[in-house]
């Protein structure tokens, strides 16, 4: 069955603004780059680059005490020697981040997408990595295991939640057969190959649209998915930093054991489920003290 997970993290010291979708990390890791290969770099330096005022400037927005108005996300750029391209980047990253609902960030997250260049990624082909970020694509492939599957676009339009046409429904066919993930059996019927893509291990805006647009699949079903079909929970409970690759890798255990019961038990599937599991931290206690060793 698929599993998406995602994994961010950045190289070294080679930092690319595209990797990011918070300016004030990208700039983070933009100054510890450049500190490290100029000593001489500073907030002041930056501040006299920027035409700036204040000589701490970029710290205070680095740590979150500054926000960045549309004229001085222009100087940053500039600042930043950043292209024309990147400097829109950045610009739509300030407004991301600094959005106050979630109307106006998926606004700007759609320009970032927009924005960002097409990746290649070792090992991945365009193909795998559109099938990898597209929910709909994974939804399809996972119905042609239940055995009333029928391959006409139509009707599946009429068997799933989301909202897509038959010409989108027709492309996502079209590309899990050329990606032999669907397969026809000899009556010329669509089924499940039962092959697996695996997920690229990168930090990639499509990857967290994917999961953007299954959590919000996920607020819609706590509304119209009766309590018998659905199990939403949460926990929230402080963990010694020691136990989160602990805690990480027991959720992925889980995962696989779910796979496995599932594969295992019965060829005869009901429905396709969404499985989310979601781990993150809601407090910054430590955070905000890591903030004060920036310098």
């Amino acid at each position: 069955m698929s599993d998406i997970t995602e994994n961010s993290k950045i190289n070294g010291l080679s930092v690319n603004i595209f990797d990011f979708t918070n300016y004030r990390h990208y700039l983070k890791a933009y100054y510890r780059q450049v500190k490290a290969v100029r000593p001489y770099f500073s907030y002041r330096y930056f501040s006299r680059m920027a035409g700036l005022g204040g000589k701490n400037y970029l710290q205070m927005v680095m740590v979150g005490k500054r926000n960045l108005s549309s004229s001085t996300a222009c100087k940053f750029a500039r600042a930043l020697r950043l292209t024309k391209k990147e400097a829109a980047y950045f610009e739509a990253m300030v407004l991301y981040t600094q959005a106050d609902t979630s109307e106006e960030k998926d606004r700007y997250f759609a320009e970032l997408l927009r924005l960002k260049p097409s990746i290649q990624i070792e090992g991945i082909t365009p193909d795998q990595f559109e099938y990898l970020t597209n929910p709909l694509y994974v939804v399809i492939r996972e119905m042609a295991a239940i055995k009333e599957f029928n391959g006409d676009p139509v009707w599946i339009r009429g068997h799933i939640r989301a909202m897509a046409r038959p010409p989108e429904i027709k492309k996502a066919l079209d590309l899990l057969e050329k990606l032999k993930l669907l397969v026809r059996d000899g009556a010329g019927n669509l089924t499940h190959s039962g092959k697996t893509v695996e997920t690229p291990d990168v930090e990639s805006l499509e990857i967290l649209n994917y999961h953007r647009q299954v959590l919000n699949e996920t607020k819609e079903a706590l509304v119209n998915i009766p309590y018998e079909e659905r199990d939403i929970t949460s926990m929230t409970i402080p963990i010694p930093q020691a136990l989160i690759p602990e805690v990480k890798e027991l959720l992925r255990k889980c995962r696989e054991e779910i796979a496995a019961l599932v594969n295992q038990s019965s060829n005869h599937f009901y429905e396709v489920f969404q499985i989310n599991t979601q781990f993150f931290p809601v407090t910054k206690i430590n955070q905000i003290k890591k903030k004060g060793e920036i310098g």
